[in-house]
């Protein structure tokens, strides 16, 4: 029985996953995008959202604000914003997703 509840334990604790999402000016884009992230069948509290934004003129820093708190202005382009969000990330594995991109609903579960 013991063996029985450790192994059940095990199964339900999942690694932390930082997902990098880069924008510029993606107020029209982001809420789907990130929508897609909280609809995972994967814990939330193992996944942690990270923004890196390129200076964006409109209110696309404003609304990642309001799904976390994991949002940074960096720039001067893509592949700098990117690695700027894996030094900030704790997760065990790291997801990069483009602003154009939606996760499917299993994604995480599949690959984990």
């Amino acid at each position: 029985m013991f063996k029985n509840l450790v192994l059940r334990i095990f199964c339900l604790m999942k690694p932390l996953v930082s997902i990098i999402i880069t924008t510029k000016n993606e107020e029209a884009n982001i809420s789907r995008c990130l929508d897609s992230v909280k609809l995972q069948d994967f814990p939330l509290d193992s996944i942690e959202i990270i923004v890196v934004d390129n200076n964006s003129s409109d209110r696309t820093k404003e609304i990642a604000l309001s799904y976390t708190s994991n949002v940074y202005n960096y720039g001067p382009e893509r592949f700098a914003q990117r690695n700027y969000g894996i030094k900030q990330a704790r997760g065990k594995f790291v997801l990069y997703l483009v602003l154009c991109q939606s996760v499917l609903v299993c994604v995480l579960t599949k690959v984990l």
